[in-house]
């Protein structure tokens, strides 16, 4: 007899519906028919002991039991898993009434973990199979139990995985305590967590801490037909300036001058279909598009795949499509062409045969573990999705039918139109024009689901040569923005992409490392959310991640810089690959390990940091003092690294009082009488650009900008 272990109860249920037809449970509570016993865990029955389970004087912290690496890590049950774990055991130590035991937990290292760590703990001497499922149709069982392969051929997962999780626990069991102990409260410290955690406390300082400049740009009108868009001399930049004088200066240069069109540039441009979706790329685009938070829509992907089996394996890092599955792409289109809003696109795909794809999207070198995210050979059964569930489905759907469209094509139109009275004076003009839209069809609004709406425009028909005269210029007004705040989708990408986050000079070490795995970003987002480093916010449909006190607290506190930065950690997650197919071992993995944690542990200990168990609280920022109201809209004036402005700045409101201002810096006292009373007293030790001092009073102009009074 066979024992079969799946994940969970519903992936048990499946897998005997297809094996076992007619399967009835047993005496233990499993299914039982055709010689197989199908059992199942709850996902993590079993984990590692922390060091007060290893030994009680590890309850209390202390640098003494610093640093902690024990060689073997004791295996134990999870709190609330014994009487699951114990029926499995049961089974598992059966060695006279079962032959082997199949593995068919999910296909990836932390099924394949979750997996291990019962087997060992239960002391099982059973022969192991693995099944390996890419899709959870009848089809796709069937032919994986058919081709069930020794466990020996996932040696290297399995090791992967287990060095994972003992990185995990030396870093974790390591730097927590080392930490806490010198700055205070328990600061908790992981190996993804908290580069992660950097990450966004970096970019909310950054958005806090920005200071919007003005800046203006020229553009012109020609003939009441088209506008132009100032250059810099002989460059391809628009030029810009901070000076209204300046800028007012250009325009009276140009205004009521003739321009001539020196170049008429016109090029066909070509659009290729987004690459197929991984796990994180939908992630992105569903945050992007459905406002979902990371874990949300791994749960409903995890659902489409499992209960409705219309979506393939979610927790995949692929965005490619295997050889060998190319024939039953067919199959796949059909089984999606019932579904409002992509079956007409659908049908007219099958009305011909498939065209061949590219190596953008099948190569069998770029599939990994599985391929990329696909609707299945089973048509989805519609009426049984829920709103949210169709929705994401659609964005898989959407994105897998373009890439059996054309390219989109488009027609760009550049002028360079040159004012003749002011040679210097080159303005630049862009169109573009759709004329096939191609994939884009799919998406309807020439939208796709991760993109902004394009900014389409045709421009008359011109002719280098022609003359046409400045019928209108002005000193367009624009200001300075901030990087935005992270959201899931974001912070996903940026996971993805960990070298587009760093210094250039870190970017050639990283090139493609990742921050994380496909299956963790999501579960690490949530951590740093229930632990209270990082807080959801805003009112839109996309919310933002930002880093509370105590998560900037916490940063502040780690010494250790290499701990903070996702170099390390992702340069971890390569080695983990490489241990997996089998070019790296394990002792140098660990070697290298014990020689990083020791030197971690004797940084940590210098933190000069102390961490208040008032910043720990419910996850509120510290405030920001307050100066007063805003003379021109009533919200409160704040100071920041370099200004006193407006808190309503992102509406619209510019006021802004620089804490610098010709060479003197500006007292709040000052501050707090210009916003009250519109100006300040008299003050000394201003310097002009001349260095020549002078003495002024502080003015609120009409035009909301500060100016000088000498009266």
């Amino acid at each position: 007899m066979i024992l079969c272990i799946a994940e969970k109860p519903s992936v048990a249920r499946e897998l005997a519906k297809v094996i076992a037809p007619g399967a009835q449970k047993n005496q233990e509570g499993f299914l039982e028919g055709n010689g197989i016993v199908f059992a199942h865990a709850r996902g993590h029955l079993c984990g590692l002991k922390t060091p007060a389970q290893i030994d009680e004087k590890y309850k209390r912290w202390s640098y003494t039991h610093l640093p902690l690496l024990p060689a073997l890590i004791p295996v134990c049950i999870r709190e609330g898993c014994a009487k699951e774990f114990n029926s499995l055991k049961k089974l598992l130590r059966d060695h006279r009434r079962f032959t082997s035991v199949v593995c068919a937990t999910d296909a990836g290292r932390e099924g394949q973990y979750i997996f291990d760590l019962i087997y060992q703990h239960a002391g099982s001497r059973l022969p192991v199979q693995r099944l390996w499922l890419s899709a959870f149709t009848e089809e796709s069982i069937k032919k994986a139990w058919a081709n069930l392969q020794d466990v020996s051929a996932y040696q290297g997962l399995s090791t992967a995985a287990r060095l994972r999780s003992y990185a995990d626990w030396y870093v974790g069991m390591n730097a927590s305590p080392a930490v806490s102990l010198a700055a205070g409260p328990t600061i908790n410290v992981g190996r993804v967590m908290t580069p992660t955690l950097k990450l966004i406390v970096d970019r909310t300082r950054e958005n806090e801490n920005f200071v919007p400049e003005t800046y203006y740009q020229i553009v012109a009108e020609f003939g009441h037909v088209y506008q132009g868009t100032l250059l810099i001399p002989d460059g391809d930049t628009f030029y810009s300036t901070k000076s209204m004088e300046e800028a007012q200066g250009m325009v009276g240069k140009i205004e009521n001058r003739q321009g001539k069109i020196i170049k008429v540039k016109k090029e066909r441009q070509k659009e290729a279909p987004p690459k197929l979706f991984n796990l994180g790329d939908l992630q992105v685009a569903a945050a992007k598009a459905l406002g979902f938070t990371a874990q949300k829509t791994l749960d409903i992907a995890q659902k489409l795949y499992e209960s409705h089996k219309c979506l393939s394996y979610p927790r995949t890092n692929s965005r490619h499509i295997d050889e060998a599955m190319v024939d039953e792409l067919p199959a796949l289109v059909r089984a999606v062409n019932h579904i409002d809003g992509v079956s007409e696109v659908a049908r007219e795909i099958l009305a011909k045969p498939l065209p061949k794809l590219s190596k953008n999207y099948v190569d069998s070198t770029k599939v990994t573990d599985h391929h990329c995210l696909l609707p299945t050979a089973v048509p989805a059964k519609w009426d049984r999705l829920s709103a949210e569930e169709k929705a994401l489905f659609l964005l898989v759907v959407k994105r897998f039918l373009a890439v059996f469209l054309p390219w989109a094509e488009y027609n760009k139109t550049t002028i360079l139109t040159q004012v003749i009275e002011a040679k210097e004076c080159i303005f630049r003009t862009t169109g573009r024009e759709m004329i096939r839209p191609g994939w884009k069809v799919v998406y309807g609004t020439g939208k796709t689901d991760d993109e902004e709406e394009e900014k389409q425009g045709t421009l008359p028909p011109v002719h280098e040569g022609e003359i046409r005269p400045v019928t209108g210029v002005k000193a367009e007004e624009k200001q300075t923005k901030p990087k935005p705040l992270y959201d899931d989708g974001t912070i996903i990408k940026a996971m993805q992409n960990v070298a587009g986050e760093l210094e250039d000079e870190l970017k050639k070490q990283l090139k493609t490392l990742e921050l994380g795995t496909e299956a963790t970003r999501a579960a690490i987002i949530e951590k740093l959310i229930h632990i209270k480093m990082v807080k959801r916010m805003g009112k839109g449909k996309i919310k933002n991640l930002a880093a509370t006190q105590f998560g900037r607290d916490a940063i502040a506190a780690i010494c250790d810089e290499t701990v903070k930065s996702p170099l390390l950690t992702a340069e971890w997650e390569r080695k983990l690959a490489e241990i997996e197919a089998g070019n790296l071992t394990e002792n140098a993995f660990m070697t290298e390990l014990h020689r990083y944690i020791h030197a971690m542990v004797e940084t940590l200990k210098g933190t000069s940091v102390r961490v208040t168990n008032n910043s720990k609280g419910p996850g509120k920022d510290k405030t920001t003092k307050s100066l007063g109201k805003c003379p021109f809209c009533g919200h409160s004036v704040v100071a920041t690294a370099k200004a006193y402005g407006c808190s309503n700045w992102k509406n619209g409101c510019k006021f802004t009082v620089w804490k610098t201002m010709a060479g003197k810096n500006i007292p709040e006292e000052a501050v707090r009488k210009l916003i009250t009373e519109g100006k300040t007293e008299k003050m000394t030790g201003f310097q002009s650009k001349t260095g020549k001092s002078f003495s002024a009073a502080l003015v609120v102009k009409k035009d909301r900008t500060i100016g000088f009074d000498f009266d």
